[in-house]
């Protein structure tokens, strides 16, 4: 079935909604145009690009990514996953910015509302959407498809990630990770990850079965603010107040630095009228 579309008018309208949702029963993935796909970033950049990149050396592509990112991130990384362990290359790729074929999750609706409202500061005619899944609609149709019972267990195998790998099959599935890192913690996070670059992501969540039992039924729901500057002001004095900057979520000197813009919609400091410049 299609999303499930729920206006929100306001932030507070929006976590009281998502925060009565049962947790870790739904995940959530902020965007800052209601018109962006759930893809990943490897999938996006392939299809606007198609016409250099042909569809058939995808899983080399992504295969050689990933070998040229073992080869040279043990000058910057101290902890690294196993040769063989393709997800969690994948993750600490997707941690740290790569293409990868990953969707960022998280289990907490503000921190989805941070990286909805995050991203638009270029322009405020978006309206900020939220997409919630209901993570065992997605897991039991994925057995589904893959021919399984309910109690089945998802393998790395079943999932298209290396080139003498043969996977035909469309489905998803999530999973937090054998290594969480600090960001990764702090975000609540955990991906989605697609049985083959190009799996059309939303067009599997439409087949998933209805298994919620709660106020909503729907295994996928998207909840969408108005357009315009109010509500991202709101947004981020929301976040502010919540102390849910780039600073929390990315500690160093990048978070801090990103987290100036937000932190331009802050009162100035009554303190400094008291001191000497």
């Amino acid at each position: 079935m299609n999303a499930k579309k729920i206006k929100v008018k306001t932030v507070e309208d929006f976590l009281g909604q998502a925060n009565s949702l049962p947790k870790k029963q739904w995940v959530f993935r902020g965007h800052s145009d209601r018109t962006w796909l759930i893809e990943s970033t490897f999938a996006r950049f392939c299809r606007q690009h198609d016409k250099n990149i042909a569809k058939k050396w995808l899983p080399k592509r992504e295969v050689e990514a990933i070998h040229k990112f073992q080869r040279a991130c043990h000058q910057f990384l101290t902890h690294l996953p196993d040769d063989d362990d393709m997800l969690g290359w994948l993750a600490v790729m997707r941690h740290y910015g790569a293409p990868t074929r990953l969707l960022d999750f998280t289990y907490s609706p503000i921190t989805a509302l941070f990286f909805a409202a995050s991203n638009s500061f270029r322009g405020f005619s978006e309206r900020l959407t939220i997409h919630a899944i209901h993570v065992q609609s997605v897991m039991q149709r994925a057995c589904q498809v893959l021919g399984k019972n309910a109690n089945y267990k998802l393998k790395v195998d079943d999932f298209q990630l290396k080139d003498n790998t043969k996977q035909t099959l469309d489905f998803v599935g999530l999973f937090e990770g054998r290594w969480n890192t600090p960001r990764q913690v702090v975000k609540q996070g955990l991906f989605m990850v697609t049985s083959r670059i190009e799996t059309d992501v939303e067009a599997f969540l439409k087949t998933c079965p209805s298994l919620s039992h709660q106020k909503y039924v729907e295994p996928w729901l998207k909840f969408e603010f108005p357009k315009g500057r109010q509500i991202h002001k709101k947004a981020t004095n929301s976040l502010l107040t919540a102390n849910q900057t780039h600073a929390t979520l990315y500690p160093g000197i990048d978070g801090l630095a990103q987290s100036l813009f937000m932190k331009l919609y802050e009162p100035l400091p009554l303190t400094e009228n008291y001191w000497e410049k």
